[in-house]
């Protein structure tokens, strides 16, 4: 019996020495103590990184006369890299391209900007016509503006006595068109010099890039990056400009169908301004409203030329270009949406010009840099 004892006494030993064993990896792997996420070094890390961004964005908004139109230069050299890249294949010399294609867009710019500065300066000069033969049509309200002034002055009380501030003195019209027209081409030197020497030596800076890397795997993804970017950004800006040279020409006959003077200009205007989302169409739309006004009888026919515009963009932002430029490169409407607005806050028109340039280069990088898998997600 005190065998037996004993041996039943040895094999619960056994039992919970084993129980202890077996349980001890769980015990190490869940403390009492649960394990802290955000730690002091984590928030410091966040702090640094935050105002690193910070210093980033106030160095590009200080510096913008000059980091805009070399961020141009370097974009618009990469649309037009396969085409440099195709001519040099044919034994041209690179310097010898990078002439003729900034000497080209040179005359192109100029060629453009003589064209459309009469009918712009004309069209700003009959601004305070336009709006006051506006004011003539909407004399119909007048009743109704009546009504609300006296309802305001019923309810708040009458603002008899009080003398609207005095309107200050602007420049002069000269001053005010030197101030615009001397930082524009300052800018547009640099953007020319730029694009020049990018495309001059873009080779070598292309090895310097790759070289700079460690590992070969590094190289070749910084080479898959600069490849896709440039094809990326050259299909993406042929095919937006097929499809704004039809905007422009279906506007134009739709002004001319409705005989508004200077159809062709305004149309070509509309497929230039029309490369900058958003902004671009809502711009035409006030125009071509404008000239409505100015060139139509009644309210009702002065809202015709604005309400086909706004059909055409409608056709195009909403069919054409998705169903084209979806094959090749698939963006988020709200990624894009939201870069117009950032770089339009930041740099202006410049800025809506290049936010979808700049968001396609961060969604190729992005994809050679984090590839994703797909996973199927409920819902």
């Amino acid at each position: 019996m005190a065998s037996s004892t004993s041996g039943l006494g040895a094999l619960t030993a056994r039992w919970r020495s084993a129980s202890r064993d077996d349980y001890k990896p769980v015990i190490a792997a869940a403390p009492d103590a649960p394990e802290q996420i955000l730690t002091l070094s984590n928030l410091r890390d966040v702090a640094v990184i935050g105002m690193f961004l910070l210093a980033i964005g106030a160095t590009l908004f200080v510096a913008q006369p000059i980091i805009v139109p070399v961020i141009a230069a370097i974009v618009m050299g990469s649309i037009l890299a396969p085409l440099a890249a195709r001519l040099a294949t044919h034994g041209i010399p690179m310097p010898v391209t990078a002439f003729a294609i900034v000497g080209l867009l040179g005359i192109a710019i100029y060629i453009l900007s003589v064209a459309l500065a009469a009918p712009i300066s004309h069209f700003v000069a009959d601004m305070p016509r336009a709006l006051g033969q506006l004011r003539d049509k909407l004399q119909g309200l007048d009743g109704l503006r009546r009504n609300l002034v006296d309802l305001k002055a019923a309810v708040v009380g009458s603002a008899e006595g009080v003398t609207p501030p005095a309107a200050e003195g602007g420049k002069s019209m000269v001053e005010a068109t030197v101030s615009i027209v001397t930082p524009a081409l300052t800018q547009l030197v640099i953007f020319l010099g730029s694009l020049l020497f990018f495309l001059w030596s873009r080779t070598g800076i292309r090895q310097h890039i790759v070289l700079a890397l460690p590992s070969r795997e590094s190289r070749l993804v910084a080479l898959r990056i600069m490849n896709d970017v440039e094809s990326n950004l050259a299909s993406y800006f042929a095919t937006i400009s097929f499809i704004n040279i039809g905007l422009a020409l279906a506007t134009s006959a739709g002004l001319l169908v409705l005989g508004i003077e200077g159809a062709f200009i305004w149309g070509a205007l509309a497929g230039i301004i029309n490369y900058i989302p958003y902004v671009g169409p809502a711009t035409v739309t006030v125009v071509l409203l404008i000239v409505g006004i100015t060139t139509q009888a009644t309210l009702l026919q002065a809202l015709i030329p604005p309400a086909m515009f706004i059909a055409l963009t409608t056709i195009e932002g909403q069919f054409l270009t998705p169903a084209i430029v979806g094959r090749r490169l698939s963006m988020n409407p709200f990624l894009v949406f939201l870069s117009v607005v950032f770089w339009t806050w930041l740099w202006g028109p410049l800025g809506a010009f290049l936010a979808v340039p700049l968001l396609i280069i961060w969604i190729v990088a992005s994809q050679h840099l984090s590839p994703s898998t797909e996973i199927d997600l409920p819902g």
